[in-house]
């Protein structure tokens, strides 16, 4: 059985459950955990995140209306660009 701890998202402001200091989600530490979650298949991994931007944006969407609070600029900074800018250059994020 894993002691590790799994760095996940706490909507709807998309930051680490784990960190608890506020800190984005995906931290270093999920990155590296999703990349071995995720080791067999980086196209899986990039609809993954995707799919969890797309969820990170309708979030924000609802926080303008209900809350009148932006949403993050950086979404896709933070969701996608750590695994396609290695996969654009060669390098694979699977292990």
């Amino acid at each position: 059985m894993s002691t590790a701890v799994e760095h996940v998202a706490i909507r709807p402001d998309w930051t680490c459950g784990a960190c608890g200091d506020g800190t984005p989600w995906p931290c270093a530490p999920a990155k590296v955990q999703l990349s071995e979650k995720y080791s067999k298949s980086d196209g899986d991994l990039l609809i993954h995140l995707a799919v969890c931007m797309w969820e990170a944006f309708d979030d924000g969407l609802c926080a303008v209306v209900q809350r009148q609070q932006p949403i993050p600029p950086d979404l896709r900074t933070r969701f996608l660009d750590w695994v396609v800018r290695p996969l654009i250059s060669g390098r694979s994020n699977a292990a």
